[in-house]
């Protein structure tokens, strides 16, 4: 086999990207869903992802976000047949190689089981685990009143995300809702996102708040969260509620360590972008 040739991706590129995703990960998950994490990278990131082309077929993905000083990496996948080839070796290096030279200080990144070894041989690090769980069928409050649903972002929402976040990631969000995501709030208390099924990031002062804001989004028909284990109160909560682990990855870094507010991180955004 010939050298795989790596490229910048563009928007037409997203079905083969989607097809490598899917078959790198094993997924079923509707294309839609998949096509629009990839949209979301390209519109906030033109630069942000990038092709392994083998005999002119799309064969590897890698994609990464930049907040400031920090920049997050996911979506990295080689299609079954060509792994342990060097292919995702050689992505990475690409995508950490224009991240320097962006003067990023921190990447953060939630690796698969699949993808842990090579990134630890990049000299990432472990922080904490991040869990996902499904909420279908959780044991939840019903008629919850407090909660606000809404296609805006209050200015409060955006202070409290950056604060608890660590730097400003507005321009996804932003992303996101573009895309329909709803934006569900507890006022000065905290937010989470809703975009089809998927619920993160969930913000919140306490486990109160977070259980309301839960609950309002299990009627709107999330069905999945991601939750970071360095938040016993999270980890908590998912006990409590009956939620059903499905995928663990472990949050990883190169790099200065990022200050965030672990507390009230209830639910992070998602793998590919924090």
């Amino acid at each position: 086999m010939a050298e795989a040739v790596i490229r910048l991706a563009a928007h037409r590129d997203i079905p083969w990207m989607v097809e490598v995703f899917r078959r790198a990960y094993e997924v079923e998950e509707d294309f839609s869903c998949i096509a629009a994490s990839f949209d979301v990278n390209l519109e906030v990131q033109p630069d942000g992802c990038f092709l392994a082309l083998s005999c002119g077929r799309v064969v590897g993905i890698a994609c990464y976000v930049t907040y400031d000083g920090l920049a997050w990496v996911g979506l990295v996948g080689v299609v079954p047949e060509l792994q342990r080839r060097g292919i995702g070796t050689r992505l990475m290096r690409r995508v950490l190689d224009k991240l320097r030279e962006a003067g990023v200080t921190t990447i953060r990144l939630d690796a698969s089981e699949a993808g842990y070894g090579l990134y630890k041989r990049l000299g990432f690090i472990d922080e904490y685990k991040t869990i996902t769980y499904d909420i279908g069928d959780a044991r939840l409050p019903t008629n919850v009143e407090g909660v606000e649903v809404s296609h805006d972002i209050p200015k409060y929402v955006m202070e409290l995300d950056k604060a608890v976040f660590g730097t400003d990631r507005l321009r996804v969000i932003k992303a996101w809702v573009k895309r329909s995501a709803k934006i569900l709030t507890v006022k000065n208390k905290g937010y989470c996102m809703l975009w089809n099924t998927k619920l993160g990031p969930l913000i919140a002062k306490d486990p109160d708040t977070a259980l309301m804001l839960l609950v309002k989004a299990r009627e709107l028909g999330a069905t999945s969260i991601i939750v970071p284990d360095a938040n016993p109160q999270a980890m908590k909560l998912m006990k409590e509620i009956g939620g059903k682990i499905t995928i663990t990855c472990t949050r990883m870094r190169l790099g200065s360590k990022h200050v965030e507010d672990i507390k009230k991180i209830f639910g992070i955004l998602n793998y590919a972008k924090g």
